[in-house]
This record gives C-alpha cells, sequence and structure tokens, in this order.
C-alpha cells in the first residue's frame, strides 16, 4: 500500500538534525535490497526493506546518497503524516512495510540510498544500499578509409567505430567471431579505432564493432574488406599421361589437356604460348586433339592481375613418344669362381631415349665400387666378382610414358668350402671333443658353406680304423675300438678347394669299476667286524662285571679310557635288550653279508669272467675259437690255480698252451702284451718256493 504525501519541509529538517546526533546500535538489523540492481533508464526500482515487520515502527525517512542530508520523505505512524525533502522527484512512493519505489529510474538516480527507522520501542535503525542506472546502447555506425582497391602488402586500411553513447565498451568482430590480435594490426585506448599497417591476403572477410554495458548491446552493418594480391603460384596441370619433374609424357595419337592455375584476386587473364610463340588462347585450358610430333616443345601459361598489377608464368616440356619394347640380357658367362674374373651384361634393345635400369632379384642394385656402367647403363660389368654377387639380373627400359623389364638371366658364384663345422646331429654348436658313452649310438654332421655342395669324407684315427663318405656319421654301438681321433674332409670340384676338421672321441663306460667293488667289499667288511664286536659285548660279556673288567683292561694299558665308557655304556644298554633282540640283529647281519657277496659276484668275478671270455675268443663250432675275434677290453691279470682245467675256458693242452708242470703249484696268465698268446711266463708260488727249499 502507498503512503500519501504531505508537504512540511520545516518540521522534517528538525527531526533530521535530532537524528543525526543519536547513534544507532541496531543498524545492522535492517537491509536494503535493490531490484534490480543494475536498471536501464526509464525502468522502476523497488528498493526493498529487510528486518523490519510492517506495523512495528513509529517513521521511517529515506534519504539520497550515504548520510543524513538529502532526504527523499519520512513516514509518522502516529500523524500518518507524509513529509517529503529536497530530494523527492515526485517519482517516490513509500510501501506500507517502509520499502521505497523510484518510477521511470534516470542515469541521475544511481548511487546509494539510506534509510532511519524509529521503532515503536524508541529504538533506531538504518540501513544504506544502492543501485545502478545505464542507457540501453543505440546501433553505432563503422566506416573504412580509404575507400578504394586494397592492394595486398601496399595498403593501409582504417576501420573506426562511433557509438551514441559514452561509458560504453567496443569489441571488433571478423565474419561473426572475435577478431584475433595480429602483429600487423592495432587498436586505440577506447577501441574506436581499428588500423590494419601492411594488410595482406588473410585480413579479408566482413568487419563489424559491437558496443555493449551491463544493460545491453548493439552491433553495427558490417563492412567486407577486399584485397587484391596475385598471380601467386602459377602451375600447368595435365590431365593425362605421365609427368617427370617438369616434362609431360603424352603417347602418340592420344589426346593430351594442359591447366593452367594461379592464386588471384580478381581473377587473371591467360595467354598461352609453345616455344615463345603465341597460340592465341586466352583461357585457362589448352587442349591436344591427336598428339604428334609437332606437338613436343615447351608450354608457357601467362597470368595478368591487372587491378594488382602483376604478372607470372609457368611452363613445361610436352614429349609425344611410343610404347618401349621389351629388352633383353647378353651375358658373358652365367657361372663363375668366385674372385677368379669379371662378369658382363649387356642390356640389348632397339628403342632410344630411355632409361635403363639394372635389377637384381627383383630389386634395384645396390651400388658398390665393384659395378662399373657404360654410358647410358646398357652395360653392367662386375669386377671382382663375389658370392653376394649371386642372383637373377634384370634389366627394365622406360621412358616417359611406358617401362619394361627384360627376362632374369641367372648369375652362379661358386665357392667354399669354406671352414669346417662338425656337430651333433641334434645340434648348432661346433665341436673339438665328444665323449660317448660305452655301447650308445654316436652320430656326426659335417657341414661347409659350399657352392655347389661338397663332398664329404669321414675316417677314424682309432684301433679299428673306419671310412665313410657323405657329411653323417653314425656308429650304432659304440666300442672302446672307436675311442681317438675323426676328421671329416670337404671338397668342391669346381673351386678345387678342400677343407678338413678333426674331432676328437672319449669313449665312457658308466659302470662300476673294479675299485669302486673292492671299496664296497671292504666297507662291508669293516661292519661285519663292527657288527660282530657289539654281538659279542651286548651277549657273551654281558654277564661279566663289565664296569670292572674294563677297569683292569684300563689299568693294564690295554684299553683306551674313552673306549671304556663307551662299552660301558653299550653294556648298561644290552642288559635291556632281550634275547629275541639280539637272535633278530644277528639274522639281520648274516643276511646282509650274504646279499653283499652276491652282488660281488655278479659286478665283479662274472664280469671278470665275462671278459676273459671275450678277450680269448668265443667258442666257436666245435669248441675252437673265432681267430678274427678281437677282444673289446683288455683286463687284469687272471691267475690260474695248479691243477684247474683251463679247458673250460677254451684252452687244453696245445703248443701254445703246454701242460702246467707239476711242481709248479701256481701259474698266472700275463695278458697286458698285445697278443696274450705269444708268451707265458710261469711265476712261482712263494709258499711253494720255501718248501722246496726246506730240506
Amino acid at each position: 500500500m502507498d503512503i500519501p504525501h504531505r508537504s512540511s519541509w520545516k518540521r522534517f529538517l528538525l527531526t533530521a538534525s535530532v537524528l543525526m546526533s543519536w547513534s544507532f546500535p541496531g543498524a545492522a538489523q535492517l537491509t536494503i535490497i535493490p531490484q534490480p540492481s543494475i536498471a536501464v533508464v526509464g525502468a522502476d526500482v523497488l528498493l526493498s526493506l529487510h528486518g523490519l515487520q510492517e506495523g512495528s515502527y513509529a517513521s521511517v525517512t529515506w534519504f539520497q546518497g550515504i548520510g543524513f542530508v538529502r532526504s527523499i520523505l519520512s513516514y509518522d505512524t502516529e500523524t500518518e503524516t507524509t513529509i517529503t525533502g529536497p530530494a523527492f522527484t515526485d517519482r517516490e512512493v513509500l510501501q506500507s512495510n517502509g520499502s521505497l519505489i523510484i518510477r521511470g529510474v534516470k542515469v541521475t538516480d544511481s548511487g546509494n540510498y539510506t534509510i532511519i527507522v524509529n521503532s515503536k520501542d524508541n529504538k533506531l535503525m538504518w540501513a544504506t544500499q544502492g543501485f545502478q542506472v545505464y542507457v540501453m546502447p543505440s546501433k553505432p555506425s563503422i566506416i573504412m578509409e580509404p575507400g578504394g582497391s586494397i592492394i595486398e602488402f601496399q595498403s593501409l586500411v582504417k576501420f573506426t567505430c562511433n557509438p551514441n553513447e559514452a561509458d560504453v565498451n567496443i569489441q571488433w568482430f571478423l565474419n561473426n567471431a572475435e577478431l584475433p590480435l595480429s602483429p600487423q594490426l592495432s587498436l586505440s585506448s577506447d577501441n574506436k579505432i581499428l588500423t590494419f599497417h601492411n594488410v595482406t591476403r588473410g585480413d579479408s572477410g566482413y568487419y563489424q564493432c559491437k558496443v555493449w554495458n551491463s544493460v545491453g548491446f548493439q552491433e553495427s552493418d558490417g563492412i567486407n574488406l577486399i584485397v587484391f594480391y596475385g598471380p601467386d603460384q602459377v602451375t600447368i596441370t595435365p590431365d593425362t599421361g605421365s609427368i617427370w619433374g617438369n616434362i609431360v609424357g603424352v603417347e602418340i595419337n592420344s589426346s593430351l589437356t594442359l591447366k593452367c592455375q594461379a592464386e588471384s584476386n580478381p581473377a587473371p587473364d591467360y595467354t598461352w604460348y609453345l616455344n615463345e610463340n603465341s597460340l592465341g588462347i586466352l583461357e585457362s585450358q589448352y587442349s591436344i586433339s591427336m598428339a604428334s610430333r609437332n606437338h613436343d616443345g615447351n608450354y608457357k601459361c601467362t597470368v595478368d592481375n591487372r587491378l594488382a598489377g602483376k604478372s607470372a608464368s609457368a611452363s613445361v616440356t610436352v614429349k609425344v613418344a611410343e610404347w618401349v619394347t621389351k629388352p633383353h640380357v647378353l651375358a658373358n658367362t652365367t657361372s663363375i669362381v668366385e674372385d677368379e674374373g669379371a662378369v658382363s651384361f649387356t642390356c640389348v634393345t632397339p628403342d632410344t631415349e630411355i632409361e635403363v635400369q639394372w635389377l637384381l632379384d627383383n630389386q634395384s642394385l645396390p651400388a658398390n665400387d665393384r659395378l662399373v656402367l657404360s654410358q647410358g647403363n646398357r652395360t653392367l660389368t662386375i669386377t671382382q666378382v663375389h658370392r653376394e654377387d649371386a642372383g637373377q639380373y634384370q634389366c627394365t627400359t622406360r621412358n616417359l610414358i611406358s617401362s619394361i623389364s627384360s627376362d632374369p638371366v641367372p648369375l652362379t658364384v661358386n665357392y667354399g668350402p669354406d671352414q669346417i663345422n662338425i656337430t651333433r646331429a641334434s645340434g648348432s654348436s661346433a665341436l673339438n671333443s665328444i665323449e660317448i658313452t660305452l655301447g650308445s649310438t654316436l652320430t656326426l654332421l659335417c657341414s661347409a658353406p659350399s657352392q655347389p655342395e661338397a663332398q664329404y669324407h669321414w675316417s677314424l684315427n682309432t684301433t679299428s680304423s673306419l671310412e665313410h663318405a657323405g657329411s653323417l656319421l653314425t656308429i650304432e654301438a659304440v666300442t672302446w675300438d672307436h675311442q681317438g681321433t675323426g676328421m671329416c674332409s670337404a671338397w668342391n670340384n669346381l673351386t678345387r678347394l678342400d677343407r678338413s676338421a678333426t674331432v676328437t672321441i672319449r669313449v665312457v663306460d658308466s659302470s662300476l669299476s673294479s675299485g669302486a667293488i673292492v671299496g664296497i667289499v671292504i666297507g662291508v667288511l669293516v661292519a661285519v667286524a663292527l657288527l660282530a664286536g657289539l654281538v659279542y659285548f651286548l651277549v657273551i660279556r654281558r654277564r661279566q662285571r663289565g664296569s670292572v673288567g674294563c677297569r683292569l683292561h684300563v689299568a693294564s694299558g690295554d684299553l683306551h679310557p674313552s673306549l671304556c665308557s663307551a662299552l660301558t655304556t653299550c653294556m648298561t644298554l644290552a642288559h635291556s635288550v632281550s634275547g629275541g633282540a639280539i637272535a633278530g640283529i644277528v639274522i639281520g647281519v648274516l643276511a646282509g653279508v650274504a646279499l653283499t657277496g652276491a652282488l660281488v659276484y655278479f659286478l665283479y668275478i662274472r664280469k671278470t669272467r665275462g671278459a676273459s671270455q671275450g678277450l680269448l675268443g668265443d667258442p666257436g663250432p666245435g669248441g675252437k675259437t673265432q681267430p678274427d675275434q678281437k677282444p673289446s677290453k683288455v683286463l687284469e691279470n687272471i691267475y690260474w690255480l695248479q691243477d684247474s682245467n683251463p679247458s673250460a675256458q677254451g684252452l687244453g693242452s696245445s703248443p701254445a698252451f703246454p701242460e702246467v708242470p707239476s711242481e709248479s703249484p701256481y701259474q698266472m696268465l700275463d695278458i697286458t702284451k698285445v697278443d696274450v698268446y705269444d708268451k707265458i711266463i710261469p711265476w712261482k708260488n712263494p709258499q711253494a718256493q720255501e718248501r722246496g727249499k726246506s730240506p
């Protein structure tokens, strides 16, 4: 509800002077919220009062500005009278809740407003707040200087934006986007003037300026900046044929169109020339309907830009050609030994004005110091042939419109054999020596780089000589006779070269040796002796007074004190061991001795018997030995007891083996010689010799 106004400004001034002398501790309870805080000229603004309930105040007074000097109006609820002040413009309206409306605001209304409230309990409160009033911008104008033709790199261009209001911001746009900054443009301090110091074609476009403030904006009409430039980058492009640099190849009797292009504004004028003679063509294209040798020559296109005052040109050479024919290659040889001569290839073709290129295995021939090309590349010479020169050689001929390759001619380079490698068939590492188990299969492979493939031969320098042709050597069951040196030889009939390599073969036996067997027997015997001693002390002597007898032995020096202490402990344990346990120990010891004896028999006795049979020869049909059977292993000396029957070993009474004299109780066969049958040396038994000496 609006409160009516009554004019009594003298009374109002007295009230204001009194209020200025008071303090207002409750001022923070009031707030003023302007709606809106930014207003356009002609709009209404509400200064809304918060923190004051309607009917709770005795009087309110509004002032313009900060402080209590320029009063607008005051309202007293008791007398229901309104007093206006010097700042009142008749556009202010007081609401019943104390808020103030200012209608049709002007720019001069911008600023702060203050209210003082006197409550009914005689407390004073006050608050201050403000708002701003702006004029809505109008459409600005824009001008460009100069107004004539703008030539690239030759003109200075200036745009000016003219707003109708003061206190507005100005912004520039190019093609409806914010104008980017660049070194060749500058802006005045108020952004009204935009200057291009050295205009380029990139500056062309649609320019506008926009003015704005807090309540709105307006854009100017646009000005299109046209920059004249060119002609630049003149090119001539054929619609068919092939291009080699600046030369255009066209097949005879075919058509050709040349198109001239350039960057220019405005569009330029064109003129065509053939060998500097005008063709009378003033268009960007020149066409040849049926090419002949008469069309060969230099074609030039001249481009003129009259507004920019510039011209430029480009030219190409047109060559009319026929398809090349297929060449063929001649060689002085197609097979040669490495490093023993030169090879020459000639590319034969009836065509002229062509290029020749050489290929090796369908790849461009790599250059090196050994390759020599004749003028025109028609002859290729390899002065010193290496193995990497081997392959398929071709020559390719080409002109502006076609290319074709010859059939390949093979070149074979013979070499080797090079270094020989001896390997296991299943491996790839070279061997100098090899260890092989007796009875297993040995496979050796011999290889060497060679062209053509080398021929191989194996020889073994061992007890049993062996010769074998081929690169692969296989021995199914290796014997002692195969231990030694193996040599592989390789040779090449074409290069007349040969190589050889050796490998040392060492045969090993994976079974137990006689020394290991003897060690086992000794260990078993020691164990039996210890167990017998234990049984003796546990069974025979346990009823005796062990500790007393032990000390007696120590006193007499027959027993060490530490051993006496151990035996005493064992006797103590023996009293706690039953007779059945002792019997079990004895039976276990006897069973161990029996098993050990069987092991010694099969590992030693039978082995030496078998070896002696193999040494002396296996009996053949009729009980005869096979004279060609060679021993596979030389064994230790074998002793024969007197009156034993050697025929059981295939030996009877013969000149080679005479009967053993009865006075010799023992005889010994010495088979450490190469031929055991050459000599039998009788050795006297020492005991028999003593008996012979006794009277």
